[in-house]
């Protein structure tokens, strides 16, 4: 929303601090292995749902930025403070391989179309609308 109303993203946090970012799309397929094992009266135990490494802040606002450019035609600026890009963060270790031996469809592609549809629909909510009423 931040990179389609302002043409920025704004980041608050230190940019080198590392998240696991997931789609939508996988969320839902983990949710439906997690039900089926239910279903079927396997017991799973405790698990992460995650993806199948994680990224900087500043690496998934270049993707957004990369995508917005191929969706939009801009890239929107990024922005963050200096002070909040110290370059000694401790890795995330997130570990997410029990349900990644059940699900398959890993595709990096369409993650990045994903992104996209939700830039193309951010697009509709707050780009095509201020048009219309212009």
């Amino acid at each position: 929303q931040q990179a389609i109303r302002t043409r920025k993203l704004k980041l608050l946090s230190n940019v080198n601090q590392q998240r696991n970012f997931i789609a939508m799309r996988r969320v839902c397929r983990k949710t439906e292995l997690l039900v089926t094992d239910i279903l079927n009266e396997r017991k799973l135990g405790v698990f992460n749902i995650g993806s199948t490494s994680s990224k900087t802040l500043l690496n998934m606002a270049v993707i957004i930025q990369e995508r917005c450019k191929r969706v939009l035609g801009f890239e929107p600026e990024i922005q963050y403070n200096n002070k909040l890009k110290d370059p000694i963060i401790t890795p995330l270790i997130y570990k997410t391989m029990r349900l990644h031996k059940k699900d398959t469809d890993f595709d990096e592609n369409s993650d990045l179309k994903e992104i996209d549809q939700l830039i193309e629909y951010c697009k509709s909510i707050y780009l095509d609308k201020k048009s219309n009423n212009e």
